[in-house]
């Protein structure tokens, strides 16, 4: 017997009287025995049950494929189309509703005025927008008539503060003569973000002033968030009746819906993507809100209207979006060879 045998011999006697030494104290202390049994992994005993159905494995949820190229496309596009159709001013935080909407209608019969004011609250509440309830004060006014600048004339002319022109960054004058079918105008309240205090320098930023408030919060970290806030408190949606004949009430509605609720570019009907901003434009009109438009009022309204890249946070909204949705390989374009 070699050196190598009598060392593996000698282990395996060793191995085979520990174990029998283990068996014997298990027989003379039950409960030795218990706890080298607890020692041992747990098994349930199989039942008939138990053999029969096999272990259900949770659901995970849907994650969208698409090619690197395809993503790229539509990557591309969303960009554009936020670029394009959102009104965004350089080192300012984007205007958005932050007291409750209250819309109302004038100009057209009570059941057709029902119908547009349905389109607007359901459209709100899918963006998760503040709306107001049924006793409210308007504060989104959708007007229809066929003779619009004489109508905003005559209401200028009673009011001149109508209009508020502080901070909005629009012409009043080219609202008033506009030729365009639909028109918005935004009134816009800018004030300090929540925690923020206003300086008053030499009376600078005093509130109700024309002049923005000078925010001061040492808590914030002014590369990251902006101290003060735009919040549309009112909006005028005028649509001038003699130029919108060939659209179709749903059509009419969703458009202003979406210029309602959102500060628009009423221009971007040349965004290469299916919106119902290009009902007035060239090519094919979309029947209402497509998946575009939801997302877009979706993202601005689910992000940091304060953060500073709240661009770019929309851009990922609108591109998850549409991912999710069931006909996202209809919406993107296909990449050019």
């Amino acid at each position: 017997m070699t050196g190598v045998t009598r060392q593996r011999a000698r282990r395996h006697g060793f191995a085979t009287a520990l174990a029998a030494l283990i068996f014997l104290a298990a027989q003379a202390n039950p409960p030795f025995a218990a706890a080298t049994q607890a020692l041992a992994p747990a098994q349930a005993p199989a039942t008939p049950s138990a053999r029969r159905q096999p272990a259900r494995m949770p659901r995970l949820p849907t994650v969208p494929i698409i090619g690197r190229r395809r993503y790229r496309a539509l990557r591309h596009q969303v960009d554009e189309y936020v670029g394009a159709t959102l009104v965004q001013h350089w080192n300012v935080p984007m205007a958005r509703w932050v007291v409750p909407l209250c819309p109302l209608v004038a100009g057209l019969p009570k059941r057709l005025g029902e119908y547009f004011l349905g389109h607007i609250s359901a459209a709100a509440r899918n963006a998760r927008a503040p709306i107001a309830g049924r006793k409210c004060r308007p504060n989104l006014y959708l007007i229809v008539t066929d003779r619009p600048n004489l109508l905003l004339r005559q209401l200028y002319a009673r009011n001149r503060s109508l209009y508020q022109t502080s901070g909005n960054g629009q012409d009043l004058s080219g609202f008033l003569k506009s030729r365009q079918p639909i028109r918005v105008w935004y009134d816009i309240r800018e004030g300090c973000a929540a925690g923020a205090s206003v300086e008053h320098l030499d009376g600078m930023g005093a509130v109700g002033s024309d002049r923005p408030p000078a925010c001061a919060d040492f808590g914030r970290d002014m590369r990251l968030e902006y101290w003060t806030s735009r919040d549309i408190t009112s909006a005028w949606v005028i649509v001038d009746r003699r130029r919108v004949r060939n659209a179709t009430f749903e059509q009419l509605a969703d458009y202003v819906t979406l210029a309602g609720l959102a500060r628009i570019r009423l221009d971007a009907s040349a965004v290469p993507v299916p919106t119902i901003l290009s009902l007035f434009g060239p090519g094919t009109k979309p029947k209402g809100l497509t998946v575009w438009d939801q997302a877009l009022l979706y993202a601005v309204y689910h992000t940091n209207r304060l953060h500073k890249l709240q661009t770019q946070e929309i851009e990922n909204a609108v591109l998850q979006r549409i991912l999710e949705q069931s006909s996202w390989h209809r919406q993107i374009p296909q990449p050019s060879r």
